[in-house]
């Protein structure tokens, strides 16, 4: 059986769902830029 646990660990740079349980946030974009990665291709910075 293949681990799959390193998968589905979250990234701690990362805004995640589980930050936002707490209500609403009022966030600044700073910057939008390509990755280049198509996991995820667009980067948010905030």
């Amino acid at each position: 059986m293949t681990d799959l646990s390193r998968t589905i660990t979250p990234k701690s740079d990362q805004l995640n769902a589980d930050d936002l349980i707490g209500g609403p946030r009022t966030i600044t974009v700073s910057r939008v830029s390509n990755t280049g990665k198509p996991d995820q291709p667009i980067a948010v910075n905030f």
